[in-house]
């Protein structure tokens, strides 16, 4: 007998972004509790928060670290729909927790929250003012505050903020990705061990994405909009050749934004709760793109790299087993196939929830990530045409065991890499994230959107228009960073 990956239960209900969940009290009070719990479970059951973070990405079930490379495809064909049911997974788990608890309460609300209780996702691309965090300060606040079935109003560890190893000796950890992950007793980000206890530094990581939110805005934007086939879309892997992100890259960006921390090495990436948000976020965008452009999918392409059960040069398509993933007790796969319709498995996302047409969807895309133009009238015709893009794109090899991240500036680099991202002239900065021992041994292209920038340098006087590519090949400098967790 196979465990069986069903999804919620309940009927169809949206996928909340985080922020927008903690406006509902009953629900945001069941989610803590739930994922709490979650957390709290033996780390030898086979469902609970532990095994199914760590045995995913490192499978290896007799202790013998040979290779951790685990089972997700990064930089390849499955990547987007490999993580679906991983995630419906989660999501299975947490809300049959969280239905056990509401069961707990005599407040019958409870009970519906639950059935109604989806995995939350961060919309790292969403538009904030000067004052708001980019990192949501839920996820940067070691306490929360919840109501018990009694009506006391209690503070707890935010199960948001991290998750504690219980107990951390375990091969599973150990030597997997050098001594932070050695001998952090809890996950961290943008981890500082000045005390020789590593601390999470979230106002650095705020910095840092505060710095990249143009151009992930500008990136996801052009990624979902515009039409490229789903291969191209889904995935950085070399089955395609168009000249817009894939999704695959700007996730990259927030993993490396985390590090040194256990989100930046993939091998243990899904120990930090951070992941699951960021990761029902990459489905929400592959969601909107499929809604978009629902005649691409994924097609036909020969495995580029090695996992746990996909040789390279092997073709891989939409009914290619997403392993470990079993849908029945008796053994059936996932597919990409069978994963394709998002309401058939139990959810849906808030843009999609009253089913659009597209002109009513792309209108909300574009609320959601369109930037505006700040221009007069006397100087619009100065600008960009609407349908003019300019994009960097960067070429990243492969590299042993080493994730990195190629910096973008426009005229000087200081020579000390700890001001790169403080600087003015820094843009932004694309992603590659490579695995340990990943087999990968080609490059993947990533994507820098100029164009908000390029129209800035036109209504400021700094340039005119038909210059601009003289001047960015003259100005553009770039830096490469290593990611220290790898």
């Amino acid at each position: 007998t196979y465990y069986a990956i069903t999804g919620a239960i309940g009927g169809i209900h949206p996928r909340l972004e985080i922020r927008q969940l903690q406006q509902n009290p009953i629900m945001w009070n069941l989610f803590l509790l739930a994922l709490r719990d979650f957390q709290a479970i033996d780390q030898n059951n086979i469902d609970s928060y532990y095994q199914i973070a760590g045995k995913i990405h490192l499978p290896d079930m007799l202790g013998k670290l040979a290779d951790f490379v685990g089972y997700c495809p990064h930089h390849d064909l499955l990547f987007g729909t490999w993580h679906r049911p991983y995630i419906l997974l989660f999501e299975q788990k947490l809300q049959a927790i969280a239905i056990g608890i509401a069961n707990s309460f005599t407040d019958a609300s409870y009970q519906d929250a639950a059935n109604r209780l989806r995995l939350p996702f961060w919309d790292w691309a969403r538009a904030v003012s000067q004052n708001e965090p980019v990192f949501p300060a839920v996820l940067s606040t070691p306490k929360v505050s919840v109501t018990l079935q009694d009506g006391s109003r209690v503070e707890i560890d935010n199960p948001l903020y991290d998750y504690s190893f219980h107990p951390l000796d375990n091969f599973q950890i150990n030597s997997t990705n050098g001594p932070l992950c050695d001998t952090s007793q809890r996950t961290v980000r943008r981890a500082t061990n000045a005390t020789g206890t590593w601390i999470s530094d979230h106002g650095a990581v705020d910095r840092d994405l505060r710095q990249q939110l143009s151009s992930l805005r500008q990136t996801i934007y052009s990624a979902i909009t515009q039409y490229h086939s789903f291969n191209d879309f889904s995935n950085d892997a070399n089955c395609g050749d168009s000249p817009i992100s894939s999704i695959e890259t700007p996730h990259n960006n927030i993993h490396n934004a985390m590090d040194p921390g256990h989100m930046s090495p993939p091998a243990v990436a899904a120990f930090d709760p951070l992941f699951w948000l960021h990761h029902s976020n990459v489905d929400r965008q592959i969601a909107l793109f499929q809604a978009l452009f629902p005649d691409t999918y994924v097609e036909r392409c020969i495995a580029s790299q090695t996992t746990w059960t996909i040789q390279r040069n092997t073709p891989l398509d939409a009914g290619s087993p997403l392993t470990p993933f079993h849908r029945t007790p008796g053994g059936e796969w996932w597919t990409s196939s069978i994963s394709k319709n998002i309401v058939e498995l139990g959810y849906t996302y808030p843009e999609l929830i009253d089913s659009p047409n597209n002109e009513t969807l792309i209108s909300r895309i574009n609320t959601l990530y369109r930037d505006s133009r700040l221009v007069t009238q006397d100087k619009e015709s100065n600008m960009l045409p609407h349908d003019v893009e300019y994009i960097v794109q960067v070429t990243m090899p492969a590299s042993e065991n080493y994730s990195y991240n190629v910096l973008l500036f426009l005229d000087h680099v200081s020579e000390d890499p700890a001001t790169w991202t403080s600087q003015d002239s820094f843009i932004s900065k694309t992603s590659s994230v490579i695995a340990m021992s990943e087999t990968r041994v080609f490059s993947t292209i990533g994507t820098i959107v100029l164009t908000n920038i390029v129209n800035s340098m036109i209504f400021d006087g700094y340039v005119r228009s038909k210059d601009i590519v003289d001047h960015l090949k003259t100005h553009l400098q770039w830096r490469l960073e290593l990611v220290s967790t790898s």
